[in-house]
C-alpha cells in the first residue's frame, strides 16, 4: 500500500503574466498492459472476420446458383417466346387480329412452364425478370395485330374503292351511275379510311380528291377507247369541276385528243356519210334555202331512181321515188297538198323541179311540226312513227338507217358531192367541239377519205356484180353451160343470183341491159362477119390504146353486135383493166416494139392523129398473132412482129385480098370489109370437097387465116417500108 504524502496546501502566490511550466513524464504504454489488450482484441477481430468471410462466401455461392438457374429458365423462356412471336408476326390482316388472344395465352403458358421447379427465392427472381420479357413481347404482338387490323380495314376500304373504280371503267358512258359511284368513293374515304388512318380534315379532303382524280381518269381512259368524243367531253367537264388535275391529267388529255382526232373523226365521218348532213345538224331549224341542201346531202339519190318495194307498219306497200325517196303511196296526196298538179310516177321522176318543190314543202312541214331539222329528217326518212323508236331503226321501212340509205341509189357516199360532204362534216364537228379547228379538220379529212374509200369499194362491188351476171349470160350456167334467157334461168348460178339481187337493190336501172341480153340469147348467137370482125378488132384495139373508152363502150353488152365468144373476151378484158392490169400483155410488148422503130407514127397511127384506125390496126395485128400461135404453136418473135406489122401497113388495091403493086388505095388492115367473091367460092369448094357445108363464119375464118399466113409466112418488104 503506498505511503501517504502529507498535504501541504497551495501557497498564496500572486498571479503573474507568465505561463505555467510544462511537466513531461516518459511512461511507455506497455506499463499499463496495452500490448496485451491489443493482441487480444486483434485475435478476436481476426476470428470474427474469418467466420463472416466463410458465411458470406457460402451465401454468395448459393445466390449465384439460384441466379444461374433463373437465368437458364429465363433464356429458355425468352427463346420460346421469341419463336412464338416470330410465328405470330407472320400473320397478316384479319388472321393477326384473330390470333392475338391465342398469342397472349401462349406467352403466359411459356412463362409459367419455364418457371416450374424453382426455389422460392429463384421463383421470386424469375417472376421479376420474366414479367418484363412477357409484357414486352405481349406489347409487340398487340402492336403487330393492331397494325395488321388497320391494314386489313384500310385494305378492305381500298378494295371497295378499287372495285368502284373498276365499275366506272367497265361502264364509262353511264353518267348517273358514275356520279353515284364518285360520291360513294368520297364517302368511303371520309367515313372509313379517315377514321382508321387518323387523318386531319385537310388530309381527308386531299385523299378524297386524289382518289376521285384517279377514278375519273380511269373512266376517261376507258371511254376514250370506244367513244373518244364522249371521253373528251367527260374530261373537259371533270377538269371544269376540278375532279381531274395534275401531270397525269395532262398526259391523259393528250391521249384523249389523239384518240378523238384519230378514231373519233372516223366515227363522225361515218355518221356524216351514213346518216347525211341532215342528221349531222343539232336541234335547230334550217332556213328554207338550206332545206334542199341538207336533204340532198342526206339522201344522195338519183332523180330518176325507183327504189325497192317496202311495206310500212300500216301495211302500205310502195317504192321510194326520185332523189328524195318520196314513197309512192304518198305521192298523189303530197302533190295535191303542196300545190303541185297531179302527175304520174314517171312524170314525177322526170321532173327535177317538182321533186325539189315537193321535198322542200314536206320537210319544212315536218320541221315546223317537230321543232328541228334533225327531227324533221328522221320523220322524213323513217316515217313519223320512227320518232318514237331508236335512232338505229326506221320503223316504217322495217330496216336500219344505214341499210335504207345504201339501198337508196347507194346512199350519201355516192350521191353527194365532196363539197356537200365536207360542209356537213364541218358542221357536225363544230356542233361537237365548238371552235376546235383540229377536230374539224380531222373530221373533214376523214370524211373525204372514207367517201373515196366507200366509192372504191362500191365501184368494185358493182363491177364484180356486173361481171358475174354478164359472164353467166354469155358463157352459160350449170354443167351444160345453158345460156340464160330468163331471170329464173340466170338464178341457177348462185353467184350470178346474188349479184343480180345486189344490183336490183342498188342499181335497178342497170338491169335493163341484162334483160336485153337475155332477149338476144333467146334469138340465138350471131355469126362472125367481116363487119362484126371489123367492130371487134376496133374494140380490142381500144382496150389496149384507150382502156377508158373501151370500158365505157362495152358496159352494156346487149348493145354490141358480136358473137358470144367475143363478148366473153370483152368481159375478161374488162376485168383485167378494172384491176389496173394490161388487157393483152403480148400486144403491149408488140406495140412498144413498133413504137421504138417508129412505123406507127410514120403511118399517122397515133391517139392524136387517128385513134380509130390505131385501134383497128391493133386488133388486126392481134388476130394475126393469134393465128400465128395456132399455126406454129408458139408466139411471134420480134422480127416476125415487125414483118407482120409492115405487111399490115402496106397498101392494097380495093378489089384484091393480097398485095398488089398497082391500084393502092388503103392499108391492108383496113380492107376487111367483106370476103371477095372469088375467095369465098374457092373456100366453099374446098370445104365441099371434104363433105362440109361451110358457114359464113367458117369461110371468113379460113379467108383470114390464109391472109395472115401470107403476111407472116413470107419475108416481103412493104412498099412503104421507108417509114421505118
Amino acid at each position: 500500500m503506498p505511503t501517504p504524502v502529507p498535504y501541504q496546501g497551495v501557497p498564496d502566490v500572486t498571479p503573474r503574466m507568465e505561463p505555467t511550466p510544462s511537466v513531461g513524464v516518459n511512461t511507455p504504454p506497455a506499463a499499463f498492459g496495452t500490448n496485451l489488450a491489443e493482441a487480444t482484441e486483434h485475435l478476436g477481430g481476426v476470428t470474427e472476420a474469418a467466420g463472416k468471410e466463410l458465411f458470406d462466401r457460402a451465401y454468395a455461392m448459393q445466390d449465384l446458383q439460384v441466379h444461374a438457374d433463373v437465368n437458364a429458365r429465363l433464356a429458355s423462356m425468352q427463346n420460346d417466346m421469341m419463336n412464338h412471336y416470330v410465328d405470330f408476326s407472320q400473320l397478316e390482316g384479319k388472321n393477326a387480329v384473330d390470333g392475338l388472344g391465342g398469342y397472349q395465352s401462349k406467352l403466359d403458358e411459356i412463362r409459367t412452364k419455364s418457371g416450374d421447379g424453382l426455389s422460392p427465392i429463384g421463383q421470386s427472381y424469375y417472376d421479376t425478370e420474366s414479367r418484363n420479357a412477357r409484357y414486352r413481347l405481349g406489347l409487340y404482338g398487340a402492336l403487330h395485330a393492331a397494325g395488321e387490323q388497320k391494314k386489313y380495314i384500310v385494305g378492305s376500304v381500298d378494295a371497295g374503292i378499287a372495285s368502284s373504280m373498276k365499275m366506272m371503267e367497265l361502264d364509262p358512258d353511264n353518267p348517273a351511275a358514275n356520279d353515284a359511284t364518285i360520291q360513294k368513293i368520297r364517302d368511303d374515304v371520309a367515313h372509313k379510311y379517315a377514321d382508321i388512318g387518323g387523318m386531319s380534315p385537310e388530309e381527308v379532303t386531299q385523299k378524297q380528291n386524289d382518289t376521285v382524280n384517279q377514278a375519273v381518269q380511269g373512266q376517261v381512259r376507258s371511254l376514250a377507247k370506244s367513244n373518244p368524243i364522249g371521253a373528251q367531253k367527260l374530261l373537259d367537264d371533270a377538269i371544269g369541276k376540278k375532279e381531274v388535275y395534275g401531270e397525269e391529267a395532262s398526259r391523259l388529255g393528250d391521249y384523249v385528243k389523239w384518240q378523238r382526232d384519230l378514231y373519233g373523226s372516223r366515227v363522225s365521218a361515218g355518221k356524216v356519210l351514213n346518216e347525211g348532213a341532215g342528221f349531222a345538224l343539232d336541234s335547230r331549224k334550217l332556213p328554207p334555202d338550206q332545206i334542199l341542201t341538207a336533204l340532198r346531202a342526206s339522201e344522195g339519190g338519183s332523180y330518176t331512181f325507183r327504189g325497192p318495194t317496202v311495206t310500212d307498219k300500216a301495211g302500205n306497200t310502195g317504192q321510194p321515188l326520185g332523189h328524195y325517196g318520196v314513197m309512192s303511196y304518198n305521192l298523189q296526196s303530197w302533190l295535191r297538198q303542196s300545190g303541185l298538179g297531179p302527175m304520174s310516177e314517171d312524170e314525177f321522176l322526170n321532173s327535177r323541179s317538182a321533186q325539189d318543190q315537193l321535198a322542200a314543202w314536206k320537210f319544212g312541214q315536218y320541221q315546223d311540226k317537230y321543232g328541228s331539222a334533225k327531227a324533221a329528217a328522221k320523220a322524213w326518212f323513217g316515217g313519223e312513227g320512227s320518232l318514237n323508236v331508236s335512232d338505229d331503226k326506221l320503223r316504217d321501212k322495217n330496216m336500219s338507217f344505214t341499210q335504207y340509205f345504201h339501198n337508196f341509189s347507194g346512199g350519201v357516199a355516192r350521191g353527194s358531192s365532196l363539197a356537200d360532204l365536207s360542209s356537213a362534216a364541218s358542221t357536225y364537228a363544230d356542233s361537237q367541239f365548238k371552235g376546235d379547228d383540229d377536230f374539224k379538220d380531222a373530221v373533214v379529212q376523214r370524211t373525204i377519205a372514207l367517201h373515196n374509200q366507200e366509192l372504191a369499194i362500191r365501184r368494185d362491188t358493182d363491177f364484180n356484180n356486173q361481171q358475174a351476171v354478164a359472164s353467166a349470160l354469155v358463157e352459160g350456167v350449170g354443167p351444160q353451160h345453158k345460156i340464160p334467157t330468163t331471170v329464173d334461168e340466170l338464178r341457177l348460178d348462185p353467184k350470178a343470183s346474188a349479184a343480180w339481187d345486189d344490183l336490183s337493190m342498188n342499181h335497178p336501172t342497170e338491169l335493163r341491159s341484162f334483160l336485153n341480153q337475155m332477149a338476144q340469147n333467146a334469138k340465138g348467137d350471131v355469126a362472125m362477119t367481116p363487119e362484126r370482125l371489123n367492130a371487134w378488132q376496133k374494140l380490142y384495139g381500144e382496150a389496149i390504146q384507150d382502156p377508158q373508152k373501151f370500158m365505157t363502150g362495152t358496159q352494156d353488152l346487149s348493145t354490141l353486135d358480136l358473137p358470144r365468144v367475143q363478148k366473153m373476151e370483152i368481159i375478161r378484158m374488162r376485168g383485167a383493166i378494172n384491176k389496173k392490169q394490161d388487157a393483152a400483155p403480148q400486144m403491149g410488148h408488140a406495140l412498144t416494139l413498133l413504137g421504138h422503130i417508129g412505123v406507127l407514127s410514120a403511118a399517122g397511127l397515133t391517139k392524136e392523129q387517128d385513134p380509130d384506125n390505131l385501134a383497128l390496126f391493133t386488133g388486126v395485128l392481134h388476130n394475126a398473132m393469134e393465128q400465128y400461135q395456132r399455126d406454129n404453136g408458139k408466139s411471134m418473135d420480134d422480127e416476125t412482129i415487125k414483118t407482120t406489122a409492115g405487111q399490115l401497113l402496106s397498101n392494097v388495091s380495093a378489089g384484091r385480098s393480097f398485095f398488089h403493086p398497082f391500084g393502092q388505095t388503103k392499108p391492108w388492115f383496113e380492107s376487111l370489109d367483106s370476103v371477095p367473091d372469088e375467095a369465098a367460092k374457092a373456100i366453099s369448094a374446098e370445104f365441099n370437097a371434104r363433105g362440109i357445108m361451110p358457114s359464113e363464119q367458117a369461110i371468113l375464118q379460113a379467108y383470114l387465116a390464109a391472109q395472115y399466113q401470107e403476111i407472116y409466112g413470107k419475108k416481103v418488104t412493104p412498099p412503104n417500108a421507108g417509114a421505118k
